[in-house]
């Protein structure tokens, strides 16, 4: 495969609230952890010497192989993890239908970085994948579980992140609340809008993919005092510092136990981690140049 032009261009600020794309038309990706902006590298213009704080500026071989370890979870906070690759996959869906100016140059770059990812994680991320924030949340869930099938197991939000999670609870009978009454497939159970103070009162295991709201969550705490089936309570929305007011109920969970969960399982996964990252560095070693110039200017890489 061939292609004219420049290499990538990458802006990448761990700041997720971070809007920077000083390019018109450049692919540009929001996660919890990150924002990117990717675009040629050709259109690197005055407009790029004052970044933001948090930021760099990348191109070629360093922006391939930054996309590819984001790509393949490898830049996560739960390392390995397969929810960004489906966001990012379905953000560039988005970015083809709308027909910006770059997606001609950058299509064959991200249809190359879908199958490296798929690649590399077929090949050294088979069992890393399986701690997703799904699979973290059931294991959390079982150390209070007693009787899974008699046990309801409230959701609350319908976004990317809870239809991850969903698979995960299929022994509980599982109740969804969302603010639209949007079904996500596997759901045993779709609670109206107007029905949310049931779900906070009778649910015996309850898991926030929301952001916090102070205002909100003032009230879903007073339901929740009320509910004395409830066993375990999980906030995807913050830290412990950021639910504050979450934190006087028992079996409380944040992303801290979230990503402390994650840390003690991932000393035995280090070294499928470690090959995967040498791997995307191989990888964008070779690709940049069989999508820049084609296999015969290929050069030597260590």
């Amino acid at each position: 495969m061939q292609h004219e032009g420049s290499p990538l261009g990458v802006i990448h600020s761990l700041n997720p609230e971070n809007t920077y794309a000083p390019t018109p038309g450049a692919f540009f990706l929001k996660t919890c952890q990150r924002s990117l902006c990717v675009f040629p590298s050709s259109k690197i213009s005055e407009n790029f010497r004052h970044l933001p704080s948090h930021t760099e500026l990348l191109t070629g071989t360093q922006a391939y192989e930054l996309l590819l370890k984001i790509a393949c979870g490898l830049e996560s906070k739960v390392c390995g993890e397969t929810e960004v690759f489906g966001q990012l996959k379905n953000v560039w869906q988005n970015y083809l239908q709308t027909r910006q100016p770059f997606y001609s140059y950058l299509n064959p770059w991200f249809q190359q970085l879908f199958k490296d990812t798929k690649e590399i994680r077929s090949l050294y991320l088979q069992n890393v994948g399986s701690h997703s924030y799904g699979s973290l949340v059931r294991k959390l869930i079982r150390r209070n579980s007693q009787n899974p099938t008699q046990e309801p197991a409230l959701v609350i939000g319908a976004g990317q992140l809870a239809n991850t999670i969903i698979p995960w609870l299929n022994s509980h009978n599982i109740w969804l609340w969302n603010r639209s009454n949007r079904e996500i497939p596997n759901t045993r159970s779709l609670i109206s809008p107007n029905d949310e103070a049931m779900g906070w009162k009778n649910a015996t295991h309850i898991i926030v993919c929301i952001p916090i709201d102070p205002q909100d969550d003032t009230q879903r705490t007073q339901l929740l005092s009320k509910n004395n089936k409830l066993q375990t309570l999980i906030h995807l929305g913050g830290s412990h510092t950021q639910c504050e007011m979450w934190n006087k109920f028992k079996n409380f969970y944040s992303l801290d136990d979230i990503y402390a969960l994650q840390h003690t399982e991932k000393i035995a996964r280090l070294n499928q981690i470690t090959l995967a990252k040498q791997a995307c560095e191989t990888k964008a070693c070779f690709n940049i140049f069989e999508l820049e110039h084609g296999w015969e200017d290929l050069p030597m890489c260590a």
